[in-house]
């Protein structure tokens, strides 16, 4: 079966847009989250990206979901399946979190989605 003028034109553009499209998510996968994000405040808006730097003042997991908690200088720190990440975190640990401002029973936190979210930047050792 031959293709005509036209089918030949949009398979052509459809192969180009999903090259395109290949190509900028591997370009965007690249780049590292921080580059997005902005500081973190008591103003940031929920849902934005944020990232926080500080020390860890308190560390909790859940008693089910493998969830951890932390307190991170004065602010909630959600990692859903935190426990999965086998993260080494210890209280007084120097940590950079990226994720996103939600609120939990009227409480600020920041959600953290994935394990390139925290950074351990300086264990107390």
């Amino acid at each position: 079966m031959l293709f005509e003028r036209e089918e030949k034109t949009a398979l052509i553009i459809l192969f180009a847009v999903i090259i395109i499209l290949f190509s900028a998510h591997i370009i965007i996968s690249g780049i590292d989250k921080a580059e997005f994000a902005q500081t973190y405040s008591n103003e940031s808006e929920r849902g934005s990206m944020v990232i926080l730097n500080g020390g860890i003042n308190s560390i909790e997991r859940t008693k089910s979901g493998g969830h951890i908690i932390l307190d991170v200088a004065g602010v909630k720190v959600f990692i859903p399946g935190g426990e999965e990440y086998n993260l080494s975190l210890q209280r007084d640990d120097i940590v950079e979190i990226i994720g996103n401002v939600d609120l939990y029973n009227g409480e600020r936190e920041i959600v953290v989605d994935s394990r390139d979210g925290i950074r351990i930047r300086d264990d107390k050792g």
